[in-house]
């Protein structure tokens, strides 16, 4: 069995018919099993279609591996569905199912918990329809546009920034959350914007992106506003999304020269693991980190309350400087020429609508979502 499907997330091993089928409910998920016929191993595609169930064998001949109703042909058995999936060629002419979602085998209804297992009841679940939605409104406004409406989301959730609030426990727990949510929920709308729709439009929204991004720390001067894209583009979800990047050098390479050289230096000199604070306006990184850190449960000894008392300064000195950063940015966005409003971009940069789409109506909590966009996205 070649390495490259054993540690594919939507291979499941040798499970039943049964068992496959129950861990399909959408038209177009689908997952690879494996299957003993005759003594001799196969690989199967067990997907679902509108209105039944379909498996599909797949054939090896020649070193190739193909679909027996189909032409298709490919080297490998990833490369196989992924070139199904992100071209929306039907598996069965008969029918005409398309493969659009894997099914993650970290999502095995089997293994899991029940106590732990989710209450999908009036739970609506990100699927690529909506991605593509999003992806044909976000492309219809220049990335300069699409900079001005993250400003302004940014100059309203920190109009009544406090550092001195925000770093009190009782009075700003909520305050908190509300920060982390809006960082988680930006930072995987726009990952789910580049590794969920097809290789051309997901090529497309990075190139919106990097541009966005740019405008943002450049013209606007806006960088806690950029730090929610590059903490998507730096994400191990959008980086191991090497087929992504090799297009997206080969047919925008002035736009990638842009995110390599000016782009990306500037948001690894503010990573968690080595920030430089004082040279570098993007405090929103380690602002996020100060927060969770807030919010869990403290040891009193002295090593923790040390590293509590250099949280509250930092907190202070960026809240400070993010506050700056803002009224610059408020600056820039009046200098502009005024545009027509767009109902559209306002929401889908609102926290309240990043819930709904990725976690579904009764929305909680973006912890563990980064797993379920990789488990969703095309490789």
């Amino acid at each position: 069995m070649s390495n490259d499907i054993t540690q594919a997330f939507w291979y499941h091993g040798a499970i039943s018919r049964a068992t496959a089928e129950s861990l399909l409910e959408l038209d177009g998920d689908f997952i690879l099993r494996a299957s003993c016929n005759n003594g001799q191993e196969q690989y199967v595609i067990s997907c679902k279609s509108q209105t039944n169930y379909l498996h599909i064998v797949l054939l090896y001949d020649q070193d190739q591996y193909m679909i027996l109703e189909d032409f298709e042909k490919s080297a490998s058995i990833q490369e196989l569905i992924t070139t199904y999936v992100n071209s929306r060629h039907p598996v069965s002419k008969l029918s005409m199912t398309i493969l659009k979602r894997p099914i993650s085998n970290l999502l095995n209804k089997q293994n899991r918990t029940p106590a732990l297992a989710p209450n999908l009841k009036n739970c609506k679940p990100l699927d690529i329809d909506l991605i593509d939605q999003i992806i044909s409104i976000l492309s219809q406004h220049d990335p300069f546009k699409l900079a001005r409406f993250l400003v302004k989301n940014e100059l309203k959730v920190f109009s009544k920034f406090d550092a001195e609030i925000f770093i009190q426990f009782e009075r700003s727990i909520y305050r908190r959350s509300d920060e982390i949510e809006r960082c988680h929920g930006m930072q995987y709308l726009f990952e789910a914007l580049l590794v969920l729709g097809t290789l051309s439009k997901s090529c497309l929204m990075l190139e919106q992106l990097v541009l966005c991004c740019y405008e943002l720390i450049h013209t606007l001067k806006c960088d806690s506003a950029a730090v929610h894209i590059l903490n998507a583009l730096r994400s191990d979800t959008v980086t191991r999304h090497t087929k992504l990047w090799e297009v997206f050098k080969g047919e925008h390479i002035v736009t990638y020269l842009t995110y390599e050289r000016l782009l990306l230096p500037m948001s690894e000199t503010t990573d968690k693991r080595g920030m430089n604070h004082q040279n570098s306006g993007l405090s929103l990184f380690y602002l996020r980190d100060a927060c969770q850190f807030l919010n869990e449960e403290m040891k009193l000894d002295d090593i923790s309350c040390a590293k509590l008392a250099n949280h509250i300064l930092k907190a202070r000195e960026f809240a400070c400087n993010m506050q700056k950063q803002l009224a610059q940015a408020s600056t820039a966005v009046k200098s502009t020429l005024p545009e027509r409003e767009s109902p559209a971009l306002t929401e889908i940069f609102s926290t309240i609508y990043q819930k709904k789409m990725l976690l579904g109506l009764e929305a909680s909590s973006f912890d563990g979502l980064s797993n379920k966009i990789q488990a969703l996205a095309h490789y």
